[in-house]
């Protein structure tokens, strides 16, 4: 599910030239979508799309627990024995609830750490789905435009999802050699306090509108 843009070092590439329909004018209406899928591609008929009532930036309202756990529900008999299933964000009531009904059906749900989009292959999926449908969006009538995004996702193959995974893996690898390259740069430094920990020095301006003793 996407509502927001996520930058990309492939993003040039996947959203292509820039020419083609204009958006018309005015107040437009929105699709919320949903969909998953794996190195094999898009799980078939996983593909959520209904129309935004609100039209705002923020669809939470109307993505929500009770409409993610229907569509979990629906889905799960048609993955695979032992599939993780990556979710962006949860509801704080779904935790458990989540997480039990998928360990009923032999999946294990994986989180994505929080504001780290491109550790999620199906951002990339959508950035070329949505490029795919702005170049080919001729009436711009919201019924046309699901159509449109339906026949898209279908021309999302599976060689498409493997790149895209291939891409992910390559931003995790990345992270993890930071990771290590931090840990050894803390662990190369003497210890220069007493409890033997380390030493963080802050320069500059630190001052803020709050008041110290509330912090």
């Amino acid at each position: 599910m996407d509502r927001h843009n996520c930058q990309f070092a492939r993003d040039p590439f996947l959203r292509g030239p820039t020419t083609g329909q204009k958006e018309p004018s005015g107040k437009v209406k929105q699709l919320i979508v949903l969909h998953i899928g794996s190195s094999d591609g898009f799980v078939p008929k996983g593909l959520l799309s209904f129309e935004s009532k609100k039209n705002t930036l923020d669809y939470h309202d109307e993505m929500n627990g009770d409409t993610f756990y229907d569509w979990f529900i629906k889905i799960l008999p048609s993955l695979k024995n032992n599939a993780n299933s990556l979710k962006k964000y949860k509801p704080l009531h779904e935790e458990y609830i989540i997480d039990e009904v998928a360990k009923e059906h032999d999946k294990i749900v994986l989180r994505l750490p929080p504001y780290h989009c491109e550790l999620n292959p199906i951002e990339l999926a959508w950035s070329w789905i949505k490029n795919y449908v702005r170049m080919n969006n001729t009436t711009f009538k919201l019924q046309d435009v699901q159509e449109l995004l339906k026949k898209t996702v279908d021309n999302v193959t599976s060689e498409m999802w493997m790149n895209f995974i291939s891409h992910v893996i390559k931003e995790e690898d990345k992270f993890w050699k930071i990771d290590f390259l931090s840990d050894d740069v803390l662990d190369a430094e003497p210890e220069t306090t007493e409890t033997s920990g380390h030493l963080l020095t802050i320069t500059g301006d630190t001052t803020s509108d709050s008041d110290d003793e509330n912090i």
